[in-house]
């Protein structure tokens, strides 16, 4: 794969433009960031080739400048080993400049890495851990297609699904798994990411899984540390068709409040030919899929989205919608001439009633480009006041 897009605002280096609305310029060249993403690929293809990788924004030094921390796949049976292939940690020198720490934080570990999140599991925080788990592959279990004569990753549901992971802090930096006495592993899915938030404002935390080729989990959270699956009576299962998405991303699902009503709404991404869908909060445990009626789908049906955020780009108090882009299959040029692999990231601007228009193609050159995208994370990188 390519080197990873770093984009910042085009008041960086003092450039000004005239075009009004959110702008974003490319500046990954003059950022020092030399990070390249590694799949693993031999020619075999392997389907957890095709989901890598993510990456963290946070000041892990505590400078008040906010790091980057990517996670990098690794070689795979019959690939030749990359020297390179390890995360890597950036420290944010200010300016716009970044320097590569990893072999001095000890950070570059050399794993077959999907996502990455980043809290204070050790100190005064006693943060518990979710993990959301996608499928049972081995190598014995490697399934080989053809699409056409043409070589194609296999579907998900090729492979057995999987019980999601609910780690319980013990406070000593040391975790209890406590995955079948809270009930999540009661459910196996296809799990593509999930988010943990109290969706029913009750005071305890919620966790919210979007699945692959399957129904998305909602556990409900019952005070005691106990679960009850209730996606469907919450109507988060499936769109408003009733379809079953194949939710995709390691941050596929957003939880944000984006018509400012203090209720607190799911936005996921999805598969080609599937649009991205907006759950508008209704209050009493219930959801609304009003991804058509606000237009939050708008750019994304045509192609697989991965990472998002509902981010207030233009400081107006009203958070927009980034998506990145682009397919499963790197080589469905060879056997559909109506897709590409590699495609252009969408951007909505939030209108400030509830809808949403796509402005990517006119909100600088970090939107133009196409690629094979997967993670994203936002932040405010240069300290200018957004994001």
């Amino acid at each position: 794969m390519g080197p990873d897009s770093f984009w910042g605002d085009l008041r960086h280096g003092g450039r000004e433009t005239a075009v009004g609305g959110i702008q974003f310029v490319d500046v990954t060249r003059e950022s020092g960031v030399t990070f390249r993403h590694t799949d693993g690929s031999g020619g075999r293809r392997y389907i957890v080739e095709s989901v890598s990788a993510g990456l963290a924004l946070f000041d892990f030094d505590r400078d008040g400048d906010i790091d980057i921390y990517f996670v990098n796949g690794a070689p795979l049976r019959g690939t030749a080993a990359d020297a390179d292939a390890s995360n890597r940690l950036y420290r944010n020198e200010g300016n716009w400049r970044f320097t590569d720490v990893t072999a001095r934080a000890k950070v570059g570990d050399r794993g077959f890495g999907l996502g990455v999140a980043v809290g204070d599991y050790d100190n005064d925080g006693d943060l518990d851990l979710f993990v959301a788990n996608y499928l049972g592959f081995t190598y014995d279990k490697h399934v080989q297609l053809t699409s056409q004569g043409i070589s194609i990753y296999a579907d998900p549901s090729d492979f057995p699904p999987m019980a999601n992971s609910l780690f319980r802090n013990n406070g000593n930096g040391t975790f209890t798994d406590v995955s079948v006495a809270s009930g999540v592993a009661e459910h196996a899915g296809w799990g593509m990411g999930g988010i943990c938030a109290d969706y029913d404002a009750d005071g305890d935390t919620d966790i919210d899984v979007a699945n692959d080729v399957y129904a998305n989990f909602l556990f409900r959270n019952d005070g005691t540390g106990k679960f009850e699956a209730v996606a469907l009576m919450a109507g988060v299962a499936y769109d408003a068709q009733g379809g079953e998405q194949a939710s995709m991303g390691v941050e596929c699902v957003e939880c944000i409040d984006f018509d400012n009503d203090g209720r607190l709404d799911f936005y996921q991404t999805s598969y080609a030919k599937e649009l991205a869908t907006l759950h508008r909060n209704l209050g009493d445990g219930l959801f609304a899929d009003v991804t058509l009626l606000t237009g939050a789908g708008t750019g994304t049906f045509a192609d697989v989205t991965w990472g998002t955020g509902l981010v207030d780009f233009d400081n107006d108090g009203d958070r927009d919608i980034f998506v990145a882009t682009g397919h499963v299959q790197d080589n469905i040029e060879r056997y559909d001439n109506a897709a590409t692999s590699a495609t252009p990231n969408v951007l909505l601007l939030n209108q400030g009633e509830g809808t949403f228009v796509d402005v990517s193609e006119r909100s600088g050159d970090g939107m133009r480009g196409a690629w094979r995208s997967r993670g994203a994370a936002f932040d405010d990188l240069d300290n200018d006041g957004d994001v």
